[in-house]
């Protein structure tokens, strides 16, 4: 069940989400998940300087069960998603 959509576990996620980014209204409406979400989940210490710009996307560290809200999230605001891609676990340390 690791890395699944069952997995409800606290297990953070490296996630590159590649978006349609104009003038930077998709980083605001991730930063605005993240930090809104961060607060209903423990293990989610969002930080601004943790969302890292790649490409035509960003970097972010999510519990899986959260990339599928975030695709919503970004679709109610109008931002085209192209794609996700599972990077790994965050390394704990």
């Amino acid at each position: 069940m690791t890395g699944t959509p069952s997995d409800y576990a606290d297990t953070l996620y490296r996630v590159y989400v590649e978006i349609a980014d104009h003038e930077d209204f998709g980083k605001r409406v991730i930063e605005r998940f993240l930090s809104t979400r961060g607060r209903d989940i423990p293990g989610l210490q969002f930080e601004a300087d943790g969302l890292q710009r790649i490409a035509d996307g960003y970097e972010l560290h999510l519990p899986i069960q959260l990339v599928l809200e975030l695709v919503r999230e970004l679709g109610r605001e109008n931002v085209a998603v192209h794609q996700i891609v599972r990077l790994g676990p965050v390394a704990v340390g």
